[in-house]
Parts: structure tokens; C-alpha cells; sequence
């Protein structure tokens, strides 16, 4: 019982078969008796791989007559030298049909003949392929701030279990900007950072099947040498002292003091926002406003507060990010914080692939 292929590769979605052709003279030969085809009833039985341990064995009877009903096509088969049994997927899904098959015979409880054999054929391998789903990066070490010197690692995978990919992916590191290939792995490593490194650095899965969507995270390097470590007494408007804009967008930062231990609350003071590393940049006031930013406007940006002989800082990490297609115009609601860096969902017809 040698089924012919016995390995198949298909694509998800599509149509595949094979079969397994039976005769009845090497059957008798094997259980040593004058049955014939119509003494057992057949089905294919599918084992899920290793991997798909989750999955069921599931059993699919076949009616390798052409009758329409059971008590038919044992009649049709009374007679029958030889048969083929048809293994058939019209839309081959990977969760559902990929897996090895057996064809197995089992004995009819009608048969004349007493204690005949359970006959199983050799497994047929169908490997379902596609294409792997969302890749998300799913952590970035040391946790930012980013300080030019540093080694930084990031690291990707696919979102979902359900749809990793068939064959496994690879992981393909780019940056925006340059078609260069940085890494063909799960792992990007940057080594010894300067602050030419910032910029958007995006992990592609994909595999012989075809590319997955994309993900790219920003990442903005500092010069410890020019930072002003933040102090008590001032609050901001965004979470993490971190905010994002897109290019061309008016941006707005406030800051405003708070009372400290021993203090009272009146008196917010005088205001001074400066840009670390640009010694010409200065606004004065609680908010600072920079209208049609553009990419050179990334970096971090300083609020100092003057309250009598009190003076404190706060630091904002502002990313500007690139008009691209494939981003909606308003891009935050595909920008995810994660651990103090900036995920960006793109689709895989974007500039970032």
C-alpha cells in the first residue's frame, strides 16, 4: 500500500491530491485468505506534526467506489481487482490540512471472513507553505535613553502562533533610507552608537513563500556629554516624557512646576526650553511650539524652570517620523510605546520592505 506522491508540497489555498492504489491479489497474499475489497472500509486518518501537537488525529472515510452509499459500493467492490483511493483537497489549508496521512483498512463487521488484519499504507507528508503574518519587535536592551557609545540589541519575532509561517521565516533588519541589509536574523546587534545611527530600523519576516508585514522601531541617540539630568519639580504633558509627530506637523510641549516638600504650590516661575546639542535653539514660556517639523527636529529637548533660587529641568525625547505611504496620516494609532521605544506597524507595500 504505496501511495503515490508521498510527499507533497502546496501553497495555502490551493488544490492538491494524491492517492493510494490497492489490489486485491497482494492483499490475499498478506492475510492468506479469498477476501475481497469489499470485506474492509477505508479512510485516510491525518497526524498533526510535532510542532502541532494541539491538533487532533482526524479521521476522513472515503468511498473509493463510485457508488453513492456504503451498501453499494461494498456490492461494486465484490468483484474488483484493483482500486484507487483519492486523497483530495480542493483549498489546502495549513491548519487544517497539513500533517502526514495514512490509509487505513478496517475490517467490515459483515464480512464472512473472521479476524481479518487492519492494513495501513505509508504516510503521505502534505506540507501546506505560507507566507508569515505581523512581525512585531519585541524588545530593545538597554532601555532607553540610547547614549551614543553603547551596544544596543533589538529583537523581532511574529506576532501570532497561528501564523508564524511555512517554512519558518527569516528575519530580514533594514533601515530607513538604505536598502543595506544589516542582519538576516531574529536579532539586530548595533555596536558602538554614534548619533549618525538614529533613525528607523525595521524587521522584515519572510520566507520562500513571500514577505510578511513589516515593523520598524525609532530609535534617537543622545551625547551624554551635552545632557542636563532631569530634577524634581516640574511635570509634563506626555507620558514617559517621550512624543512623536510626523513630519510637517506643528508640535507643542508644556511643561508646568510642582510643589516640592517644603514648598507652596504659587509661583510657576520662569520657563526656558533648549535643544541638547544645538546651542542656538531657544524658546522661552511653559510651552514650547515648533511649526512644520521635519526629521532634523528629532532630538531631545530641555524644559528648566527658575522658581526663585530653585532651578529644575525636564527631558523630552521627540521623534519626527517620515511621511510614508502606507502610514495614515494621523500615524499614532500605528505607533505602539513599548519599554521606551517607539514600534511602528507598517504594511508590507510601504518604503519600509
Amino acid at each position: 500500500m504505496k501511495p503515490e506522491p508521498t510527499d507533497v508540497t502546496v501553497r495555502n489555498g490551493s488544490r492538491t491530491e494524491t492517492h493510494c492504489d490497492l489490489k486485491i491479489e497482494d492483499i490475499r497474499k498478506a492475510c492468506a485468505c479469498n477476501a475481497s475489497l469489499s470485506d474492509w472500509d477505508y479512510h485516510w486518518k491525518m497526524y498533526p506534526r510535532a510542532e502541532r501537537q494541539s491538533a487532533n488525529v482526524s479521521v476522513i472515510p472515503v468511498n473509493p467506489s463510485r457508488s453513492r452509499n456504503r451498501k453499494e459500493a461494498a456490492r461494486d467492490l465484490v468483484g474488483r481487482k484493483s482500486v484507487r483511493v483519492w486523497l483530495r483537497f480542493p483549498k489546502a489549508t495549513f491548519h487544517k490540512s497539513d500533517g502526514f496521512y495514512v490509509l487505513e483498512m478496517i475490517p467490515r463487521k459483515t464480512s464472512e471472513f473472521l479476524e481479518l488484519p487492519v492494513y495501513r499504507s505509508q504516510p503521505i507528508n502534505i506540507n501546506v507553505t505560507y507566507r508569515p503574518g505581523t512581525a512585531v519587535i519585541t524588545s530593545i536592551g538597554p532601555v532607553a535613553p540610547w547614549l551614543i557609545g553603547v551596544k544596543v540589541t533589538l529583537k523581532c519575532a511574529i506576532d501570532s502562533a497561528t501564523s508564524l509561517g511555512n517554512p519558518a521565516p527569516i528575519f530580514k533588519w533594514t533601515r530607513t533610507g538604505s536598502s543595506t541589509i544589516l542582519a538576516q536574523s531574529a536579532t539586530l546587534l548595533l555596536e558602538n552608537v554614534t548619533l549618525d545611527d538614529n533613525g528607523i530600523y525595521v524587521c522584515t519576516p519572510y520566507n520562500s513563500v513571500g514577505f510578511g508585514h513589516s515593523c520598524g522601531a525609532l530609535l534617537s541617540f543622545l551625547d551624554p556629554s551635552n545632557l542636563t539630568p532631569s530634577s524634581a519639580g516640574l511635570e509634563t504633558d506626555k507620558a514617559d516624557n517621550i512624543a512623536v509627530f510626523e513630519v510637517n506637523t506643528d508640535v507643542s510641549l508644556t511643561c508646568s512646576a510642582i510643589a516640592l516638600a517644603g514648598q507652596h504650590p504659587s509661583g510657576q516661575g520662569n520657563f526656558r526650553w533648549t535643544k541638547v546639542g544645538d546651542s542656538v535653539f531657544q524658546q522661552n514660556g511653559a510651552t514650547m511650539t515648533i511649526l512644520q517639523v521635519q526629521l532634523t527636529d528629532s532630538g531631545m529637548y530641555v524644559c528648566t524652570s527658575q522658581r526663585g533660587t530653585t532651578t529644575s529641568t525636564a527631558n523630552f525625547v521627540v521623534n519626527i517620523l517620515p511621511t510614508l505611504a502606507g502610514l495614515p496620516a494621523a500615524s499614532t494609532d500605528r505607533v505602539r510605546k513599548i519599554n521606551g521605544f517607539l514600534m511602528i506597524e507598517v504594511d508590507n507595500q510601504s518604503p519600509f520592505v
